[in-house]
């Protein structure tokens, strides 16, 4: 090692080495053991080099000591060995980072022998983790806020932070190995000692101040906390509390300074200990509080703040403490028990252990403005929302809660100065104690308690003994007792209106409980006042001045209410609008006094008969309106019509005039009329017009669906006027069979609407409405050409479809239709007129016999034909029939499509067939929706048939198509096979034909595992539903079998109902096997059918 360079080791001594280097102890060592030559280079080193820094032996042989040395430290160490060397120790001391063999550093404590025969013996420990520790530490150290300094035993410092040079100004080589009490304030070396050894005997020392001396030789307070260590080191941290300690003594001072007007003050003063204990206290808390000054000094806070607990108390301590000061408001506890608003503001100081220096103000004047002005705002709202007793109660409410009375009364007093009216009792004295109010009750003063002192002597009373009182005259049934009163008169221009009192206080009343009365009582009555004025002006604005009647304002806003409840009930309202008929004569006649007290009169006359909720109003002149709210229906008007009328034509009696008048009114119903309250109003008022002009009637009902109907047919018809310019009619096209053969014979074209908005509308939506207009005529035109046009396209293509179309009824009883088809048909070949059919209603062709025959003729001798469409809905048909060119006859579809429903419709269509025969006439059945009205008519002989059940109208381009797929349709054309035609019981063939069809069904339906179209399950819409309803029970339904028809047809529905749904749940396999079951329950169905056909 470096520090013997030249010197050569002696052999005896290198033999000890040997023995050194090859004992167990060098290999079985912890640390890191090496032996180097004079050079420095190592010549051994143990296992623990490779363990710790990772060297292998090998490798440190090779290199130098100082080659492993951190580079910053190589100078340092040379430095120490060789100072230890002149210094003449045999044992060298130090530390460095020394490499690892990946490179990085660990601290190592060296200790190595002087040269011993040539060589060095060394040994190194690991102080990585410890160097790592006091560097964090140094590093705490140097940036910590407070003065810090570790001290030997002796009071020199060792070390020190450099916040000490911020703060006191010394660098830190001025301090170290100086003496602790150097710098101390020479008043404070005294106390410090003395601290200093309460510490060293053992005692808790948690702090101690002193002043210390700066670098200038000024002073700083300075806050020491110690912390002696076994080795004789002590720790110490310094914080500079200078500010505090200078704000300290100016509070201290301020306090001296002030003491005198702390007492003479009108705020009270406390000082209080960190425990909420009172310290100090000023005369003038005690006059606040009732308390003496030595009372005080013995109390806790929380005994005279009455919002607080002990418990809160403390809490609220810490958060002044937290805070230094804080502003809020409490009540305090007064000796008598009373309590009273205080403002308390509070700072603390940490001064002798920590002080509250506290500032109680009595804010009960204020806190009473505050109320007056709450008061103020809160009867404002009243004003609009209750009556003038609601204002005097809050007031009352008001004044009793400041008072901490019982008892509280307001009372007018009427102009004549005798009288008082109204009796208004707080809230607390009608639940607890008081059952004596009366409603606007009346009596004398001279009959009042002593409470009427107040009116007798016209100023504030107070009565804090009334038992002592010899004018006393005792309490009325009901009464609170008595134990003391105060009363105020209220003035308004020398009189007093009002008198208000508070009563059975705890204590006596003072002055101040006289004042709240007063204040609270005065502002009430200017509300009252107020009320008063509004109610003036409400009624102006809301009542008639001439009749008192509610105007058109208040009628309206009554209305709207009313609508509102019906709205949300089954009731309706009715809106009677009257006008007198004949007071402008009256006028004339007798002038308008006379006018004016015949409309007083008529007004009182039917107020009398009005209900209660019921309005009647003026709306001006001689013109009432009249609401009748709640009725059950609008027809319970006309009971109090009747009566209003009535009562207006009896004769009046005014100034000695006898006079008469009559009435027209005008009523709407609402919500029948749903309307707007000013709509309703006018639709009243047009009505009323309508009674006018009718002499015959005295009131008229608005009618409001026809008003609808008109404004909806009127809406209809401009848009359908649109439709025809826009071309948005189409026609679609309805096959007619026979149905023998179940061939088409012919096709019906029919109107539809394409409507841009509402899509494609049936003619029940549009041709009721343009019914009669020249907008019907029109689409009728629209319609021939349309058909002639397909004719024509049909015949190039040498098809020969007859086409049958409605005319209008208007459009057929013009003059010019024969003309106008004429000359049409010029535009297309010969031949086509031939296949043209006319579709006209009976009612039509028999409005104007002579005019439709005539044209009729005329039409046919172009080839056209004629049908009378809707046969048997007409009137006097038979008679008139004759005498018109008619082709073919189609019954009715209502007739047709309910003959199973109804057995009467089945004889009308009978009858029908049976008349087309006589008459020679082909008859076509309309509205044949299943298989089953097929079978019917063609057993009635109706060959010809047309329906939802053989085709729905389409378009003609779905024509095609429909006909193909009708061809291959075998049921329709098999028809007249069926074997039930040929029996004369063939209402029953029906049923069961309908239910073997639809057993059919269900069968197919689980045979192809539900692949097939779903039957139907509603029993209560089946064709044999329907049968057994209309045509069984009316032909079979007095025969025994009957009654147990419709047990086995539910019973089959159902097990045809658990049967589909196995298939639809998957389990096909199971409802076939269970087939046998709705074959059983079919064929018990059928054998009842068979018994009713026997019986």
């Amino acid at each position: 090692m470096p520090d013997v360079v030249n010197k050569k080791p002696s052999l005896s001594r290198a033999a000890t080495a040997t023995e050194i280097e090859s004992s167990n102890f060098f290999d079985l060592s912890i640390d890191l053991l090496a032996v180097a030559n004079t050079e420095g280079k190592f010549v051994k080193v143990n296992h623990a080099w490779k363990e710790m820094l990772g060297w292998e032996p090998e490798d440190l042989l090779s290199d130098t000591f100082l080659s492993f040395v951190h580079p910053d430290d190589i100078e340092a160490t040379v430095n120490q060995i060789q100072s230890q060397k002149k210094s003449g120790t045999t044992v060298q001391q130090f530390v460095n980072r020394y490499r690892c063999k990946d490179g990085s550093y660990r601290w190592l404590e060296w200790t190595a022998s002087a040269e011993i025969d040539g060589f060095i013996y060394a040994i190194a420990r690991d102080k990585t983790d410890q160097k790592r520790i006091e560097q964090e530490r140094d590093r705490f150290f140097d940036i910590s806020i407070d003065l810090l300094v570790i001290a030997n035993t002796d009071g020199t410092f060792r070390k020190v932070n450099e916040r000490w040079t911020e703060v006191l100004g010394w660098e830190q080589s001025e301090l170290v190995n100086r003496p602790f009490f150097d710098f101390v304030h020479p008043d404070d070396i005294e106390p410090t000692l003395v601290e200093l050894e309460r510490e060293k005997r053992g005692e808790q020392v948690t702090k101690f101040v002193n002043r210390y001396r700066c670098k200038d030789n000024s002073y700083l307070y300075l806050e020491w906390t110690t912390q002696p260590e076994p080795d004789g080191t002590i720790y110490a941290v310094a914080r500079d509390i200078t500010q505090r300690k200078l704000a300290e003594q100016a509070i201290m001072q301020s306090v001296e300074r002030y003491q005198s007007v702390i007492e003479t003050a009108n705020d009270g003063f406390w000082v209080i200990d960190i425990h909420g204990n009172i310290l100090e206290v000023n005369d003038s808390y005690c006059r606040l509080s009732g308390y003496t000054r030595e009372e005080l000094l013995q109390m806790h806070i929380s005994e005279i703040d009455a919002n607080e607990t002990r418990e809160d108390t403390l809490t609220h301590i810490k958060e002044i403490v937290n805070k230094k000061n804080i502003l809020f408001e409490t009540r305090h506890r007064h000796k008598n028990g009373t309590l009273w608003d205080a403002e308390i503001s509070t700072s603390y100081s940490d001064i002798e252990g920590g002080r509250f220096f506290v500032f109680i103000r009595d804010i009960r004047e204020r806190k009473f403005n505050e109320q007056i002005a709450n008061l103020r705002d809160g009867l404002s709202k009243i004003v609009y929302q209750g009556e003038m007793d609601n204002i005097m109660r809050v007031a009352l409410d008001i004044a009793e809660s400041m008072t901490q009375s019982e008892i509280g009364f307001y009372h007018f007093v009427e102009r004549d100065q005798k009288t008082l009216s109204l009796q208004v009792w707080s809230s607390n004295t009608l639940k607890n104690m008081c059952h004596a109010e009366g409603d606007e009750m009346h009596y004398p003063i001279d009959q009042a308690g002593v409470w009427v002192d107040c009116i007798h002597q016209r100023k504030p009373i107070i009565h804090n003994d009334y038992e002592a009182l010899d004018h006393k005259k005792g309490m009325p049934e009901g009464h609170p007792e008595l134990v003391r009163e105060i009363t105020v008169p209220i003035f308004r221009d020398s009189l007093i209106v009002a008198v208000a009192g508070l009563g059975n206080k705890q204590i006596e009343y003072s002055k101040w409980d006289l004042n709240v009365l007063e204040r609270i009582a005065d502002v009430a009555y200017d509300f009252i006042e107020r009320k008063q004025s509004e109610m003036q002006i409400e009624h102006m604005a809301y009542y008639d001045a001439l009749t008192g009647l509610p105007n058109r304002t208040l009628f309206s806003e009554r209305m709207a209410q009313a609508m509102s409840q019906c709205s949300h009930t089954e009731r309706v309202l009715a809106v009677c609008y009257l006008d007198l008929d004949g007071f402008k004569t009256v006028n004339d006649e007798h002038g308008h006094d006379v006018g004016d007290e015949l409309l007083i009169s008529l007004a009182k006359r039917m107020m009398n008969i009005l209900r209660e909720g019921d309005t009647l109003a003026r709306l001006g002149g001689d013109e009432f309106v009249i609401l009748l709210n709640n009725l059950k229906e609008g027809k319970e008007s006309e009971s109090f019509l009747n009566r209003a009328i009535e009562r207006i034509e009896k004769p009046f009696v005014v100034k000695g005039y006898r006079l008469s008048i009559s009435a027209s009114i005008g009523v709407t119903i609402f919500p029948d009329d749903d309307s707007t309250a000013d709509t309703l109003l006018r639709h009243a008022d047009q009505a009323m017009y309508k009674a006018k002009a009718d002499p015959d009637i005295d009131y008229h009902m608005y009618d409001l669906i026809e008003e609808q109907e008109i404004r909806s047919k009127r809406q209809m018809l401009d848009q359908f006027k649109q439709a025809l310019e826009r071309d948005e009619l189409v026609l679609h096209y309805q096959p007619r069979i026979d149905l023998f053969s179940g061939e088409v014979v012919s096709l019906e074209a029919l109107i539809r609407w394409q409507h841009p908005d509402k899509g494609l509308l049936m003619p029940g939506q549009f041709l009721p409405n343009i019914e009669g207009t020249p907008e019907e005529v029109q689409m009728d035109e629209w319609v021939v050409k349309q058909a002639l046009e397909q004719l024509n396209q049909w015949l190039g293509h040498d098809t020969a479809i007859p086409l049958s179309i409605n005319i209008s009824p208007h459009h057929i009883q013009q003059g010019n239709f024969s003309e106008y088809l004429t000359a049409q048909l010029t535009h297309y070949p010969d031949g086509i007129a031939q296949n043209l059919e006319l579709e006209v209603l009976e009612t039509a062709a028999i409005h104007d016999i002579e005019h439709v025959a005539k044209m009729m003729s005329s039409c046919s001798k172009l080839g056209v034909s004629f049908s009378l469409d809707d046969f048997g809905t007409g009137y006097s048909s038979l008679t008139h029939f004759h005498r018109l060119p008619i082709n073919v006859l189609k019954i009715d579809q209502n007739f047709v499509r309910s003959m199973i429903d109804d057995v009467n419709n089945l004889d009308i269509v009978k009858g029908v067939v049976q008349l087309s025969k006589a008459l020679q006439r082909p008859v076509v059945a309309e509205g044949v929706e299943n298989i089953e009205l097929g079978m019917i008519l063609l057993y009635l002989g109706c060959q010809y048939a047309q329906g939802y059940g053989i085709a729905r109208p389409m378009p003609i381009e779905a024509f095609d198509d429909w006909l193909t797929d009708w061809k291959r349709e075998r049921l329709w054309h098999r028809l007249h096979n069926q074997e039930e035609l040929n029996s004369d019981d063939i209402e029953l063939k029906i049923a069961v034909y309908s239910h073997r069809r639809w057993l059919e069904s269900v069968v197919h339906y689980i045979e192809t595992d539900g692949k097939a179209e779903p039957p139907s399950l509603d029993s209560g819409q089946s064709t044999f539903s329907h049968w057994y309803h209309g045509m069984g029970v009316a032909r079979y339904g007095n025969r025994p079998a009957y009654a147990f028809l419709l047990p086995k047809y539910l019973h089959t529905h159902e097990v045809a109902a658990s049967l589909i749904k196995l298939v639809d749940n998957g389990k096909q396999n199971e409802a076939r096997e269970l087939l046998g079951s709705l074959a059983t329950a079919s064929d018990s169905l059928l054998d009842i059918l068979t018994k009713l056909s026997t019986q």
